[in-house]
């Protein structure tokens, strides 16, 4: 089996995000989308029931 190693850049080129993105969340800078507005990533009537649930409790 042949490894394969990727450099920062290739892995900055992967996430498809800038470099000043890209190290902003690996420091936690950034938050990914589903963190910011979970309502977006919402695919069936019981995740959008379990989200409710998550953000009334509080």
């Amino acid at each position: 089996m042949i490894k394969e190693y990727y450099t920062i850049e290739d892995a900055i080129a992967l996430s498809g995000l800038s470099a000043k993105d890209y190290f902003s969340y690996m420091e936690g800078d950034l938050k990914p989308e589903e963190e910011i507005l979970p309502e977006l990533f919402i695919n069936s009537p019981e995740e959008e029931e379990e989200l409710i649930k998550q953000l009334s409790r509080g």
